[in-house]
């Protein structure tokens, strides 16, 4: 994430604490350093969408491994750009918006994102099956 300020021109920087194992990300000395803890990685997103795949009965190992290879890059992807737009929507508009930005759109957003990636994938199974029941 720092990368990709610094990228757009942001003074990005990291910046390492003793008192924290993760480096905190430093744009600007006005700003507050940010930390993207283990928690904001969006891991239990992607262990939500694993479980709820693995736990869909309507498919074989193999498809179900098929749409993880594509669902959690996707989810990561999403997450990464969760993470990007939360610390630039409090640079640009300031910090008293970034827990309004973390939690109400994109921790629920988030959320919303497994379940219609997961729900697309199994109206796809849905669509597939009753396809090959006609025939």
């Amino acid at each position: 994430v720092y990368r990709t300020l610094y990228f757009l021109g942001y003074n990005a920087a990291l910046v390492t604490s003793p008192a924290s194992i993760v480096p905190l990300i430093s744009v600007s000395n006005q700003f507050p350093k940010i930390q993207i803890s283990w928690d904001s990685t969006g891991w239990k997103s992607l262990y939500a969408l694993a479980a709820l795949t693995i736990a869909t009965p309507f498919t074989t190992i193999k498809g179900k491994v098929k749409f993880l290879t594509v669902g959690l890059p996707l989810l990561f992807v999403l997450n990464f750009i969760r993470l990007l737009t939360t610390i630039l929507a409090a640079i640009n508009y300031g910090f008293q918006y970034f827990e309004i930005v973390h939690t109400l759109l994109w921790r629920e957003g988030l959320l919303f994102a497994v379940l219609l990636i997961w729900y697309l994938w199994l109206r796809g199974i849905k669509y597939k099956v009753k396809k090959q029941s006609m025939f």
